[in-house]
């Protein structure tokens, strides 16, 4: 196969030390599950306040809806 117009370098690489990318990865990948249990956490205290709310409005519809009943019973 030839190629023409294109030159080909070839480079003598050292062993490169990858120690400190491999200690940041690591600091970064700690601090990811730090942050996923706090994410965690909230989604737990979202999903509790949404049940209150919901539960908090079955309450007042169904307070107003048996006022409704009695009303109309009473007449």
């Amino acid at each position: 196969m030839e190629e023409s117009g294109s030159v080909i370098y070839e480079t003598l690489v050292s062993p490169t030390d990858l120690t400190p990318v491999l200690e940041a990865l690591e600091v970064m990948q700690q601090s990811l599950d730090k942050a996923n249990c706090g994410l965690e956490q909230l989604h737990a205290d979202v999903s509790l306040v949404f049940l209150a709310v919901v539960l908090l409005i079955g309450v007042v519809l169904g307070c107003a809806i048996g006022f409704m009943f009695s009303r109309i019973w009473q007449v």
